[in-house]
Parts: C-alpha cells; sequence; structure tokens
C-alpha cells in the first residue's frame, strides 16, 4: 500500500565521501525532525471549539503515528485536524505550508495508483467521506471513536478514509500494527458506505472540506465548518395581561450568542421582533451559550445564561418565557382631612394622621379600582375596603367584590398600565368628596417603577407606593334651650310673683367624650377636655356649630341672675349628622321669695301691744338643696320707706339648710309700738349664702309685706262731765221702765 514517503533520508549502502552538502543534510534533518517532535509537546495548541474557515491557512504541525509507522498526521494553525485525501500523492505538506480551502466536489488533480493526476471523488465518496470526518477524531472535542481516543482515533479516521478511496477496507485494517484497531477501522468504513449508499443527508452532509497546498502536495480532508440555525422564541409569563398591552411589547428584546459560558466570545445576537422571535444563521455547530442583553419594554431582563446544542444544517429552538414588569407593595392611605393638614411633621409623626377624630372611623372606606392596559380598554374592576388603621392593600384581605387579583408568583400583583382609584363610599363619621376619582399610570423608567397622576392634567411622577384620600369629618351644630321654671304663686295672702328674670347669661360647658380627639377651632381637643363654653341669650337659646362628629358633654356652670344652677342638668350629645341637634332642656329653677307679714296669731290686725310681736313668712324656691343659706329680715315705717329716708326698726335673721329647692322658713320681728302707733310697717327679705345675696323682696308697696300698727286705747277723763246728768237720767228711766212693766205683770197672775 501507499505509505507517503518518510521523513527521513535513507543511509548509502557505498561509502561516500562527506561533502559539506551530505553534512549538513546529516544534521539539520535529525535536528529538524527532533524540533517538530518538541513542539509536539510544549507547543501544541490547546483542543478549542475551532474550525478551518478561511479560504486559506497553514500547517502547523506534521509527525507520526505512535504506531512505528510513516505515517504523517497533520494539524492546522488553528487546532484543526487534517487527514490525507490522495493516498497517490507521495509529497506531503510540511510545518509552515499554505494553501487554498475548496469544496472537494471541485478537486480535478486526484492522483490515480498510477500516479497519473486529474482524477476526482465520487459522490458516494464524498458523502462517505462527509460520514468518517463528521464522526471521527476532530480537535473541537475529545471524541470517542469506535471506543478510542487520542492519536488511535485520528489513525481509525485516517485509514477508513483512505478505505473509502480504494473501496475495501480489510487489507488495508490489517496492515495497521496494532490489532486491536482493524475491527474498528472495518466497521467505520462499513458505517460510512451504508451512510454514502442512502444518498446521505442529516447533520454529516457537507462537513469535509479539502485543504490544498501550495506545490501540489498531498491534499487534506479536515472537519470544514458545520453550521446550524438559532431560533428564539419569546413569551410573556402573564399573556392576558401584557397582550394588546401598550405598557408591554416582545418586540426589541436583545439576545447574545457565546461561544463560552462566562458569555465572553460573542458569535452573534437576535433581535426579537414583535412576535417574540428571531433566528440567527450560521452558528458552529456544538453548545452555544444565549444570554439577553437588552430586555423588552416591559419585562424583566432575564438573567438566565441558556445552553443550547447547535446541530449542523438543524435549526435549534431555544424557548424562553419573560417576566413582566409590576408592583407588589401598594396602599391606598385614608386619612382625616384635618389631620394631614394640621399637623406639622414632627407632630404628625406622634399623633399619625391616620388617625380619625371625634366618634368617626377610618374602617369600611370603599374604593373602586379599574386598571386597564391602554387608555381605553379596561380590563379588570374591584372593590377593596380599608382596614381600622385606614389601609387597603391590593390583596384578598381587603377586597370586598371584583373581579380575581393579578398574581405573580402566588402574591398580589400590579401590572403596568392606567389605574383608576376612585372612593365610592366614605367611612362612618365621614363626608364622601365630590371629586375623589384619580387617574394614575404604573411605567416603567431605567429599572424603577414611576407612578404617575394623570388627574392633575399633567405627569408628576413619583416612586411613592400608597395613594393617599382626604376626608373632612361630618360636623354638625347642637343648641341648647334654657328654660325658667317657678313654682310659686300668689294665694293665702303672700306677695305677688315677680316676673321670671331674663334667661341671658347662663354659661354651659361642653367636653369632649368621643373616643377620639376632634379638631374645633384651630386646635386639637382630646377627650376628656372643654371643647368651648357657650352663653344663652335672651331667649334662653345658646348654639355651637361646626362640632366633628362625635359625643360632647354639657354642663352648667354659671347660671344666669335670678336662677339658680342646674347641677343635675348633665346630659351627651351625639352628633351624627350635619343636622343641628336639641340638646335636652336645660330647666333652671327661678331663684324668688314670696312673704305675708303677720302678727304672732298669724293675723294681719294684730292687737294694740307695747311691744309687738310679728312674723314675716316666707316661701322660697331655686334653693340648692342641702346647702346652707341665711335669711335677714328689715322693718321699716312704711311712709319713710317709700319717701326713701327709712332706717330699720327691726331686725332678724334665720340660719337653715335648704331640705329641697323650694320651701318655707320665717323670720319673727319684735318691736317697740311706742313711736309706731297706727302706723304701717313693711318688711324686707333677702336670702343670702356664703355672704353673697341670693335673692330678695323688697317691695314698699307690697300689701303681703306690709302692715297696720294698731294704737294704744284711751278711758273718759274729766272733760267729759258734760255728758254724765243724761246718761244717768237715760239709765234712771231705763230702770224705771222695768220695774212698772215687773209691778204690772204681777198684778195681772193675780186677777
Amino acid at each position: 500500500m501507499f505509505i507517503t514517503k518518510s521523513s527521513k533520508p535513507k543511509k548509502e549502502t557505498a561509502a561516500r565521501r562527506q561533502t559539506p552538502s551530505s553534512v549538513f543534510h546529516f544534521w539539520f534533518i535529525p535536528l529538524l525532525l527532533g524540533a517538530l517532535l518538541l513542539s509536539h509537546f510544549f507547543l501544541k495548541p490547546a483542543h478549542r471549539l475551532a474550525f478551518a474557515q478561511e479560504p486559506s491557512f497553514t500547517v502547523a504541525q506534521r509527525e507520526d503515528f505512535p504506531g512505528g509507522q510513516q505515517i504523517p498526521m497533520w494539524t492546522a494553525s488553528d487546532g484543526t485536524y487534517l487527514y490525507c485525501g490522495d493516498e497517490f500523492n507521495h509529497y506531503g505538506a510540511w510545518p509552515g505550508a499554505t494553501g487554498s480551502v475548496v469544496d472537494p466536489q471541485s478537486y480535478t488533480k486526484l492522483t490515480s495508483a498510477n500516479g497519473a493526476r486529474g482524477g476526482t471523488y465520487t459522490n458516494e465518496q464524498l458523502r462517505a467521506i462527509d460520514y468518517i470526518i463528521y464522526h471521527g477524531a476532530t480537535a473541537s472535542q475529545e471524541k470517542d471513536v469506535y471506543g478510542y481516543t487520542g492519536w488511535k482515533a485520528r489513525a481509525i479516521t485516517q485509514f477508513t478514509l483512505w478505505a473509502v478511496m480504494r473501496g475495501e477496507a480489510h487489507a488495508l485494517a490489517v496492515s495497521v500494527p496494532q490489532a486491536e484497531l482493524h475491527q474498528p477501522i472495518e466497521q467505520f468504513y462499513s458505517d460510512a458506505m451504508n451512510y454514502a449508499q442512502t444518498n446521505g443527508g442529516s447533520p454529516e452532509n457537507g462537513v469535509a472540506k479539502l485543504f490544498v497546498p501550495t506545490g501540489d502536495k498531498q491534499v487534506l480532508f479536515f472537519f470544514g465548518q458545520q453550521s446550524g440555525s438559532l431560533k428564539i422564541t419569546k413569551s410573556s409569563l402573564l399573556p392576558d395581561v401584557t397582550s394588546n398591552n401598550e405598557h408591554y411589547t416582545l418586540k426589541g428584546a436583545v439576545y447574545g450568542v457565546y461561544s463560552d459560558e462566562s458569555c465572553t466570545n460573542l458569535l452573534g445576537s437576535l433581535t426579537l421582533d414583535k412576535s417574540g422571535s428571531a433566528t440567527l444563521d450560521n452558528l458552529p455547530v456544538g453548545t452555544v451559550y444565549v444570554k439577553e442583553t437588552a430586555a423588552p419594554k416591559g419585562f424583566l431582563l432575564d438573567q438566565s445564561v441558556h445552553a443550547v446544542k447547535i446541530t449542523n444544517q438543524e435549526e435549534s429552538t431555544l424557548t424562553v418565557t419573560d417576566t413582566p414588569i409590576g408592583e407588589f407593595d401598594l396602599r391606598i392611605s385614608k386619612q382625616d382631612f384635618d389631620h394631614s393638614t394640621s399637623l406639622d411633621e414632627d407632630a404628625r409623626s406622634e399623633q399619625q394622621s391616620a388617625s380619625p377624630q371625634g366618634n368617626a372611623t377610618l374602617q369600611g372606606a370603599l374604593f373602586k379600582v379599574t386598571y386597564s392596559g391602554s387608555a381605553e380598554t379596561i380590563i379588570r374592576t374591584w372593590v377593596f375596603s380599608t382596614d381600622a388603621h385606614g389601609f387597603v392593600s391590593f390583596d384578598a384581605e381587603h377586597k370586598v367584590s371584583g373581579d380575581d387579583l393579578f398574581t405573580l408568583g402566588e402574591k398580589p400583583w400590579l401590572p403596568l398600565g392606567y389605574y383608576q382609584i376612585e372612593e365610592i363610599q366614605a367611612p362612618e363619621g365621614y363626608k364622601l368628596p365630590e371629586h375623589s376619582l384619580q387617574t394614575w399610570k404604573l411605567s416603567s423608567q431605567d429599572g424603577n417603577l414611576i407612578w404617575t397622576n394623570l388627574s392633575s392634567g399633567k405627569e408628576n411622577s413619583s416612586s411613592e407606593h400608597s395613594f393617599t384620600f382626604k376626608d373632612e369629618v361630618i360636623r354638625g351644630n347642637l343648641r341648647v334651650k334654657k328654660i325658667g321654671h317657678t313654682s310659686l304663686s300668689s294665694p293665702d295672702g303672700y306677695s305677688e310673683v315677680g316676673e321670671m328674670p331674663s334667661l341671658k347669661g347662663a354659661k354651659i360647658e361642653l367636653t369632649n367624650s368621643s373616643a377620639q380627639p376632634i379638631f374645633y377651632q384651630g386646635k386639637w381637643i382630646a377627650p376628656h377636655e372643654v371643647v368651648t363654653t357657650v352663653e344663652t341669650d335672651e331667649s334662653g337659646e345658646a348654639a355651637v356649630k361646626d362640632l366633628p362628629f362625635g359625643s360632647y358633654s354639657l354642663k352648667e356652670v354659671t347660671a344666669p341672675a335670678g336662677y339658680s344652677l342646674n347641677k343635675e342638668w348633665n346630659p351627651t350629645v351625639t352628633l351624627t349628622s350635619e343636622e343641628t341637634v336639641e340638646a335636652p332642656k336645660l330647666i333652671d329653677e327661678r331663684i324668688s321669695l314670696q312673704t305675708m307679714l303677720v302678727d304672732a296669731e298669724g293675723s294681719k290686725n294684730p292687737e294694740y301691744a307695747e311691744k309687738l310681736n310679728l312674723v314675716d313668712h316666707i316661701k322660697y324656691e331655686g334653693l340648692t338643696p342641702g346647702e346652707e343659706y341665711e335669711i335677714t329680715g328689715e322693718l321699716y315705717e312704711t311712709k319713710q320707706l317709700q319717701e326713701g329716708t327709712a332706717e330699720p326698726v327691726a331686725r332678724g335673721t334665720v340660719r337653715f339648710k335648704a331640705p329641697t329647692s323650694s320651701g318655707e322658713a320665717a323670720v319673727p320681728f319684735s318691736v317697740r309700738t311706742a313711736s309706731l302707733e297706727g302706723k304701717e310697717v313693711t318688711a324686707y327679705e333677702t336670702i343670702s349664702k356664703d355672704g353673697e345675696k341670693v335673692a330678695s323682696h323688697t317691695d314698699s308697696h307690697s300689701k303681703a309685706q306690709t302692715i297696720r300698727v294698731t294704737p294704744r286705747p284711751h278711758l273718759p277723763g274729766t272733760a267729759d262731765n258734760a255728758y254724765a246728768v243724761p246718761l244717768l237720767l237715760a239709765l234712771a228711766g231705763s230702770v224705771l221702765i222695768g220695774c212698772v212693766h215687773l209691778f204690772a205683770a204681777k198684778i195681772r197672775r193675780s186677777f
């Protein structure tokens, strides 16, 4: 069989003269072979994914198989294994040789067994060679060729290729010194011919390329560039949300295809179309690594590195799913308008603006939320309710009705798009705002989520994840009606009851009895603190306006002049609407007196006495039960009293504890009548408490308070003798007439 000429010169059989030329060849050729051998061990390039793709390249190594035969192995400068494809051309390429790469079908200088040039490869041979080169040893990967690797795998590949060119394998196989390689060579040949005779195809087709060294050296077959294509198909993890949504598109995603897993050696890139697909051709056969370098609009960047096997002449497919960008943490905050506007930042940290006021609550506000992927189409609608703190989270706990929530990874999630949020029911104690509809757009910019308020007519971007709605508390009015009461009348000789005093001036104190503080007249008032004090007008009415939704305790702290303080009146009034609430009527007892001056016997016409004992009977009302009072009476001469020159002629004092608000008392007077005989005297009465006058009765024209002092009786004197004789004559006549009458009666009885 043909073996390429040895690289070592033959020894001469006859002695020759040692010429300079012979000396040069004697030393140069062994040194050259030694250098080549050393380069095999120390300068052999590392195996890598390499294909001889250049129109020309250079032979880097030539070395014999280690099996003892002078059969060279070639390696190109890029590490590609080369195999002899012209067995009968005895001139092989040396390191440094260059040439061109051609299609084996076009090569027309094949050497025949008799040394003639001009032959070509048959189609069957080429298909078989494709099979051998594809399944044989290559530098791109350490293949197991029929159970062998390394130089033995290369030897099996080379001898099988020559067997195809000869048309039989047995004789060639048994010539190999290594007996274990015989059967693999024959089996490889059989498989290759079976492939060729069935017209080939599949990934093996066309992989064998032909390197033609300059100078008509042996042509060398190698594993030429094999290529396949890669199609990437991308879809959305939530297609129902992202399809036909202006905020999401698969178009524009960019993927890089790399030869290494660390993604440093770029082979090419793909930009996906709107369907989420793109194809990259002419990728080398083997494993490539795919990584997304630019995410499409509305989607997260895929951080994964995908390994894809590229098969020759086939389209490999990588299917990826992108996660849409959205919001996980979002809340609606219901706040009291007064809290959120009246407190500075320091105060708000202590007294949170989420607190309600009065008896109001922030729980139970209903918000309608609608989502649309575009400005025209509504996709989903929900209704959420605030919790006790006035917050709404977009989760099942706060949802009261509506469509299913969006979820991502089993967590509630909000996609990019438009959100309309409207308060449709205010919580108890608050007014529903007239214009509460807010329209927001959730978008993604530079990897950040941005909420833009579209309701104000301009885009106010914010990364805040909470929407605030401020409601005004319901405020109502309170009215108090004061009534004066009297139980006194004017019978039985007592003084007339005077007109009711004015109701103006009663002071009524309001205390916050609500569960929370209230905001009133520019300040916060805690529970149990005084809210305000109002005063009644002439009609006895007092009003308090704009009281927050809550409860208030009322107390009279000052009664108007002429009335007693009603300590038992302490109602609690609750305001639940904007209407005016009437408090229970405040009824004050009038503080007044009725008096009747009589003598000790109870008569208005006392008998004469040098020392006259009088009693002023008093009926009172409006006193505070259980309190101690003092009644002071003064007796005046009526005429002097009316003339304004009177001094009291007698005084009387009584101290007592009032058992009830109304009752009776008596003030005694003792007066000498010497200077008052026949004159009228009048009693004035004053009731005081702790030295303060409470009530009085001082009417100088009151008949009930006035009495006439009876004058001393007179006996007859000497000045009266002129009447004595007539009186005596009259008396004597009367006796005489009586005696005559008796005598006449006796005579009649005797007859």
